[in-house]
This record gives C-alpha cells, structure tokens and sequence, in this order.
C-alpha cells in the first residue's frame, strides 16, 4: 500500500515496489514516484508523476523488450461531499477533515498501467523485415494452384 502524508510537506520521492502497488514483479521494475501537493485556485491538488521500467513483449517480433514507462496524475483533495467541478484530467479524491494520510497505491498503479503504449513495439523492430513467405522454397507448385490460375487467367 502506498500512503501519502498530507501534514508533512509539499512533496515527496518514493521508489515502492511493484508487490506494493498490485503489480506484477516481472514486469514493472525501478519504480519511482514524485508526489507534489500544491494549490489552485484555493483547491488543494496532489500531482503524481510515476515512471517505471516495464518488461514488455513486442507486438511485431513478439521478442521481449525493456521500456521506460512515465504517467501523470492529477488529484483534487476533496471534502465528502463537495462538489466536483470536472476539470480536464482531475480527479477527486475525497479526504475526511483531520484526515492526514491518503491512499494513493490505485493511483498510482492505474498511472503507470495506462503509460503503457497500446502498440508494444521494440525500438529496433521496425527496421527488422518480417518473414511473408514460409514453406519450403523453390519452383515446385501444386498442380491445383496452377489449374485455377489458368482458368481465371489471373496471369
């Protein structure tokens, strides 16, 4: 679980581990977060900056690879209650008065989930070529294939 002290200063740098978060050892490695609070407006935000070393699997190469990963996320410390006035990627978080110590571990762990690319691809696999011919190369075809291409004349 990772909990923030609101009482005991502007911000914080932590490195939790992944076990800590609800995420999977194997993937996400060196683990780092900065948490800032700070104030707009007379709204009292928390900013968490979360990146990681995550272990992915190419989508194009399907070999593993290793990505930096970093997220942003914006939380607005509320009163039960109050209103919430939607503001662009702000979100709520409802703290009771005299509470001092919030649980950010969702956050957090939603933050780096989401800087996962939705296209996992390795740095050097674009200018890898992909195979588009398999099977046993040479001359031979089935005489079927023939037999239609000269029906169609597709040649």
């Amino acid at each position: 679980m990772l909990r923030f002290d609101l009482s005991a200063g502007s911000s914080s740098r932590i490195a939790p581990a992944a076990k800590d978060l609800d995420l999977d050892p194997g993937v996400f490695s060196e683990i780092k977060v900065d948490i800032a609070l700070f104030s707009i407006a007379g709204k009292r935000r928390l900013q968490i900056q979360a990146r990681a070393m995550a272990a992915l699997e190419c989508d194009r190469t399907l070999r593993p690879f290793t990505l930096p990963i970093a997220g942003t996320h914006v939380l607005e410390l509320l009163a039960p209650g109050e209103a919430f006035d939607a503001d662009g990627d702000v979100e709520p978080l409802f703290v009771a008065l005299g509470q001092d110590i919030v649980n950010l571990t969702v956050a957090v762990r939603d933050t780096l989930l989401l800087a996962i690319p939705a296209r996992k691809v390795a740095p050097d696999a674009e200018k890898s070529e992909l195979q588009t011919v398999f099977g046993a190369s040479g001359k031979h075809i089935d005489w079927r294939w023939e037999t239609l291409r000269s029906s169609n004349k597709l040649d």
